[in-house]
């Protein structure tokens, strides 16, 4: 099963209090029966202000989803990455608006937190830790060029599965090595990576753009998770 973020940005307003930034109002285009407003998500889901399913940021937001990039297989997963801080809870002073979405979603919201801006934008996200994953034949190669695969698993099994060592592996792709009749080859394989390398550039961008339209003193993020 699957777990997705729910991103809340408040702002900081004159007399102190937090209210709701409502970044999506331009994607309301009606209401379902209970009331809740209809967004039109193919926008919604390309706004600049949306946070997709990034397991690498969950982990380091609040230690959710935090296996180790490579899985939660022994064999083949990296490091648990540091998370900024435990889950926080909702704050005390919460805006009204925040406060009934996550109500919504009763107990099948969990690990609730919050950080200033300033907070995020002072952490350090180029701190790096050690990743694993086993990747077949052609992520090897992409490996091999590039530091890194672009994808891995944390465990790979069945009919025809070779596990195989770099060494081996780095032949069988040059054809050195005599392959075994409908064998499929995989291998583990490690690299070091930055938190804000793994995490991706959106989310860097997501931080500036708020501390430039709103100051870095002004925006607080309030965030739950389901699965």
């Amino acid at each position: 099963m699957g777990c997705d973020i729910h991103m809340h940005y408040e702002l900081k307003q004159a007399d102190g209090s937090w209210a709701e930034l409502d970044w999506a109002a331009p994607y309301v285009i009606g209401t379902y029966a209970d009331g809740s407003r209809k967004l039109d998500y193919d926008k919604y889901f390309r706004d600049e202000h949306c946070i997709g399913r990034n397991y690498e940021l969950f982990a380091v937001l609040a230690d959710v989803r935090n296996f180790g990039w490579g899985g939660d297989v022994d064999y083949a997963d990296g490091d648990k990455r540091t998370p900024i801080a435990a889950p926080r809870g909702l704050p005390d002073d919460v805006s009204t608006e925040v406060r009934k979405d996550s109500d919504s979603w009763d107990c099948d919201g969990h690990s609730h937190s919050w950080f200033t801006l300033r907070e995020l934008l002072e952490y350090d996200w180029n701190q790096t830790s050690t990743s694993r994953g086993i990747v077949n034949e052609a992520e090897f190669r992409v490996f091999e060029r590039e530091g890194k695969p672009n994808g891995w698993c944390g465990g790979v099994g069945g009919r025809g599965v070779v596990h195989v060592t770099n060494s081996a592996m780095r032949s069988i792709v040059a054809g050195t090595l005599p392959r075994k009749t409908e064998a499929t080859y995989y291998t583990l394989v490690e690299w070091q990576e930055t938190y804000r390398n793994a995490i991706g550039e959106h989310w860097f961008k997501l931080l500036d753009l708020l501390k430039d339209r709103h100051g870095i003193d002004n925006v607080r993020l309030v965030f739950w998770f389901d699965n």
